[in-house]
């Protein structure tokens, strides 16, 4: 007799005395017959011939991961076995929400393959969840040392790296992935992201534009190849990109965003605003639209709706870098002016600012 089936009775017991002393309850009946149901099970699992198992499974659980969890479980022997059941059942936890049960379960498979490359990466990948970057770093330290010729070791690092607030270290770190592959699309565009975080708009616009390249669908490719080539003056270049990333996702706020300032540089103030309020209609989240917003407005010398969508970007952002320059824009404004001088104040204003849209979060293809 397997180990769970002697343990129903075991297990029982707690249930049986709690519905005794409850005048059987609804709590009580629940805890005598759950785990009698739960180790019936089980026990089946082991006493069924492995050819009736995957049928009984895929009753018991109709989940992949889970299923194959349980049958490599069943077929238990040798060691390799229990870290491929541990790192399936992490998978069904983690797609479940239980990230921490997760990271235990992934643990255990990491030590019992302490060289396999894919489960340390994925151990990796859970701590970042549960905001352990240290010991993150260390899981993709270990996956690159088991696999160095892998670039997923190097990406990981490399994303990691950047959200721990060290860009230029993970930039190297993405940039050794990339040696290994040039053409990947989620390398070249990770590196476009962090360089438009530091305004290095150039590189931002060699990497993204090679992300764009590498994969023609990825929207958010051309959208931040679009943003770079915008900051950088070239406003025919970036129109052409963002409308790209806009036929590829028509509806997608951050990319209408990036039309609307480029279409302001372009000097069409009507249609960057019509861009502008259609992003606001879909994302009204995003502070940066109301600072593009007001922008195109001052320009436009509707300077009454320009301070109100500078004081909305201020509501949103509150701790803008931008806030300063926001502040003075309103003193400006704010005064009663005659329509000559606010004409004039439209005109002064009309050179494009630096774009301050966050480029999109990264995407792994």
């Amino acid at each position: 007799m397997t180990i769970p089936a002697l343990l129903i009775p075991v297990i029982s017991i707690p249930g049986w005395f709690g519905a005794r002393l409850r005048g059987w309850a609804a709590w009580g009946l629940l805890l005598a017959v759950a785990p009698v149901v739960l180790s019936a099970c089980l026990a089946l699992a082991f006493f069924l011939p492995t050819s009736q198992t995957p049928s009984l499974l895929r009753a018991l659980a109709p989940q992949p991961a889970l299923a194959q969890a349980l049958y490599l479980y069943q077929n238990r022997t040798p060691q390799e076995t229990w870290a491929e059941f541990y790192f399936a059942l992490a998978a069904q936890l983690a797609s479940r929400g239980n990230v921490i049960l997760a990271e235990n379960m992934l643990d255990k498979a990491c030590r019992l393959k302490p060289k396999d490359p894919d489960f340390h990466a994925a151990h990796g990948l859970t701590l970042e969840q549960l905001e352990k970057f240290d010991a993150a770093r260390a899981a993709y330290e270990k996956a690159i040392a088991a696999k160095p010729d892998a670039m997923e070791g190097y990406y990981h690092m490399g994303v990691l790296l950047d959200r721990m607030g060290d860009g230029e270290a993970g930039i190297q770190w993405l940039l050794k992935g990339l040696a290994i592959e040039p053409n990947n699309a989620a390398l070249n565009y990770d590196i476009g992201v962090i360089y438009a975080k530091r305004q290095d708009y150039a590189n931002s616009a060699l990497y993204s534009g090679a992300a764009a390249k590498s994969d023609p669908r990825l929207a958010e490719a051309h959208n931040n190849y679009a943003y770079a080539l915008a900051n950088l003056g070239r406003y025919q270049e970036a129109l052409v990109a963002v409308d790209r990333a806009i036929l590829l996702k028509p509806n997608n706020a951050a990319s209408l965003d990036t039309r609307g300032f480029t279409l302001h540089g372009l000097k069409r103030y009507a249609e960057a605003l019509a861009d502008y309020d259609k992003a606001l209609a879909l994302d009204g989240e995003i502070s940066e639209i109301y600072l593009h917003r007001a922008q195109t407005l001052e320009a436009m010398g509707r300077v009454a709706e320009a301070v109100a969508a500078y004081e909305q970007y201020l509501k949103q952002a509150p701790e803008a870098p931008e806030r300063a320059d926001v502040e003075k824009s309103l003193l400006r404004l704010r005064p009663t002016t005659t329509p000559a001088s606010r004409a004039a104040s439209g005109a002064a204003s009309s050179a494009p600012q630096p774009v301050t849209q966050s480029p999109a979060t990264p995407v792994n293809p």
